[in-house]
């Protein structure tokens, strides 16, 4: 793609405009792209997805900015340097660019190897970075063994510790299914099947004040409860409310600190949320009042069984309605 035109929003920010020069992959190619200096590039034709969450809003200009922003024509590039040192934060120059209907993709160069985050999976704490494939597709994998497997969390941001100690982070604001490719530049390549491209660049330069600006855009964690941080037992396979007594009784006799019971979806009738097996769990509420009488807490999980809740509800809708029907006769 090549630039076409460049000009202001109102609030005093420049937009970048691009247009395809030629078609050069195949697909659908999204032909014309705004190009936002907060790093959002989407297409203003076509509504696409976003990450349906509330971002900090800038109204005015940075009276002072801790860095400074380029760009190349062509091929299309941007780049965000650190004034105070020259490093280079982000610096996608160097080709690759593509946005189609369903694939986007865009490289950086790092400010260097250290990088850290990208969860959430099974990994070191900091990332390899000589060709390494980190999915990003959240799913429920049981007792996850090796290395690389993509787990519960969805996390595109990284920590990167620049060679002089300064720090930044960058965080793709993009839910959709991606694959991230780590390479030994140090480099970067995003590649994602939808949805818009909308960075965001934190200076640090401290790694806590990277932090504490990445969790200004997507929200503070919670404070938890001070039960919450103390010792829990959870596991899927109990069987029954007897089991899961017995494992607190072993760890009571064993004299281990507990805190906290859990129970995973088998206490479950036929994978019902809000319901506990009549078999297996009877008496589940009698053993949660043991729990409280001795000053521990018990949690249960509850699962999202899209399939399983449909078949549920409309049964239960069906009843409701033939009660009414037969009432109304």
């Amino acid at each position: 793609m090549c630039l076409a035109t460049c000009y202001f929003r109102p609030c005093g920010g420049p937009r970048v405009c691009l247009h395809a020069k030629q078609k050069v992959w195949p697909g659908d190619e999204v032909t014309s792209l705004v190009v936002n200096v907060d790093v959002q590039i989407y297409d203003p034709a076509n509504k696409r997805y976003e990450v349906p969450i509330s971002t900090p809003q800038v109204t005015q200009k940075a009276s002072s900015p801790a860095y400074m922003l380029g760009y190349t024509k062509f091929p299309f590039g941007f780049s965000v340097t650190r004034k105070s040192t020259g490093t280079a934060i982000f610096n996608s120059s160097a080709g690759g660019f593509v946005f189609e209907d369903q694939f986007l993709q865009m490289s950086t160069v790092l400010s260097s190897s250290n990088v850290y985050g990208l969860g959430e999976h099974v990994a070191p704490l900091k990332l390899d970075i000589n060709w390494q494939l980190v999915s990003l597709f959240s799913r429920d994998r049981g007792t996850p063994e090796g290395e690389g497997h993509n787990l519960y969390g969805v996390h595109p941001f990284y920590l990167n510790v620049e060679d002089d100690g300064n720090t930044n982070g960058v965080l793709l604001l993009n839910s959709n299914a991606m694959d991230i490719i780590l390479q030994p530049t140090p480099a970067i390549t995003y590649r994602s099947i939808g949805g818009i491209l909308d960075f965001y660049v934190f200076l640090g330069p401290k790694p806590d004040d990277v932090i504490q600006q990445y969790t200004e855009v997507v929200g503070r964690p919670y404070m938890p409860p001070y039960w919450g941080l103390g010792f829990h037992l959870c596991r899927w396979g109990y069987g029954s409310v007897n089991g899961t007594r017995d494992v607190v009784n072993a760890m009571q006799k064993a004299g281990i600190p507990q805190d906290t019971q859990w129970n995973d979806i088998d206490y479950m009738d036929g994978h019902k949320d809000f319901t506990y097996d009549p078999k297996n769990f009877a008496g589940l509420p009698e053993f949660v009042d043991e729990l409280h009488r001795n000053g521990m807490h018990y949690i249960v999980i509850t699962v999202r069984e899209e399939r399983l809740a449909c078949v549920f509800w409309s049964h239960l809708i069906c009843c409701w309605l033939s009660c009414v029907v037969g009432s109304w006769d």
